[in-house]
Parts: C-alpha cells; structure tokens; sequence
C-alpha cells in the first residue's frame, strides 16, 4: 500500500529519484500514465495487470468507454528505474501534468501519483470540497 507524501527535486532532463518508501513496492519496472486532475498516475506491474482485468469488463458499445479505454491505455508506458534510483518522465508527461522543477510522489492505496509542487498545494488547498466534506460525500452515496 502506497501513502505519505515526499517532495523530490527534477533535474533538466526530467529524471527525478523515487522516494524509497514507494521504490520496494513499484519494482524496477512499473506503469506510468496521466492521471486525473493534470497529475501522473505510477502503478507496479501487477496492480496495472489486475486493472486491466477489470477494464477489460467496460461494454465496448459505449462512445465514452471506447474513448476512455483509447487514452488511458495509449497513455501508458513502462518505465524503468536507472542504476542511480531515478526515473525519466517523458516529455509528453511532463507538460500534461505540468512538472517543473519540484515534484510531490503522493501515495494514494495502490498508486502514486506525481503532482507539480504548486499544483498540489492549489488542489490541496481549494475550497470546491473540503477533506471532511468529501468522505460525508462518499459515505452518503452508498
């Protein structure tokens, strides 16, 4: 299970070293793709496989599935970690999640997610729901 949060440096290039904590459960080879709210979403290998599986399950006869299934997947790559505890983060994913220089590895259950510095604090910050409010939210829709 991934949690905490831990605030890393990119250098120019766009290699960036993965905090300890998330390493060991990652693997040496793991899944990156964007996420939501202009994040990037890190999955192992495994974790990737069983959503897959479960995706797999979505009814292709719907226009919304069919585009979602087409970006989530065309947007995946598998990453390696170098001999140095560092991940390159391609260019492409770099402007989609608008990563500058400081980067937050945020561990949320079964991924990580990579957050530009000052996006983060925005996000966390923002008053459209409060962390109180979003769990009376989710209890109240089951």
């Amino acid at each position: 299970m991934f949690m905490g949060s831990f605030l890393y440096k990119m250098d120019n290039k766009g290699r960036v070293m993965i905090p300890p904590q998330f390493k060991k459960e990652l693997g040496d080879k793991f899944i990156i793709t964007r996420g939501f709210e202009n994040c990037l979403f890190l999955y192992s290998i495994s974790e990737w496989e069983r959503i897959s599986s479960e995706l797999s399950r979505i009814p292709l006869s719907s226009k919304e599935s069919r585009y979602f299934l087409r970006i989530w997947f065309s947007s995946a790559i598998e990453i390696d970690i170098d001999d140095y505890g560092r991940i390159l983060i391609p260019s492409d994913f770099r402007k989609f999640a608008n990563l500058n220089k400081e980067i937050f590895f945020i561990g949320v259950y079964n991924r990580v997610e990579l957050w530009d510095s000052k996006m983060w604090e925005n996000y966390r910050n923002s008053k459209e729901i409060t962390y109180e409010e979003s769990i009376s939210k989710i209890l109240e829709g089951k």
